[in-house]
């Protein structure tokens, strides 16, 4: 699979998400291609909207007076906030 912008017949440019998927004869050479192609416009503003937001949260984290940390299943550091890695002596994320 292939994400690429594609520009429509009406000249817009939109977001497609493209398969292709060639057929080969006995020998191994290809003789023909299948494809299709979906419109993932929708999904790409989306996941565009969804990083965005997780920057302003970010952002809003880091400034907040307290010391926040998310910890995954295993235990595994997912997130720490500046005010959290100043305290504990840590430079960097």
């Amino acid at each position: 699979m292939h994400e690429a912008r594609t520009r429509r017949a009406d000249g817009e440019y939109r977001w497609m998400m493209h398969r292709k998927v060639a057929v080969r004869d006995s020998s191994g050479n290809i003789v023909k291609w299948y494809g299709s192609s979906i419109e993932i416009e929708e999904r790409k503003i989306a996941e565009k909207k969804i990083r965005a937001q997780e920057a302003e949260l970010r952002q809003i984290l880091d400034l907040a007076p307290q010391l926040v940390a998310v910890f995954g299943n295993n235990r595994e550091r997912l997130y720490v906030n500046r005010g959290a890695l100043d305290y504990l002596g840590h430079q960097s994320r």
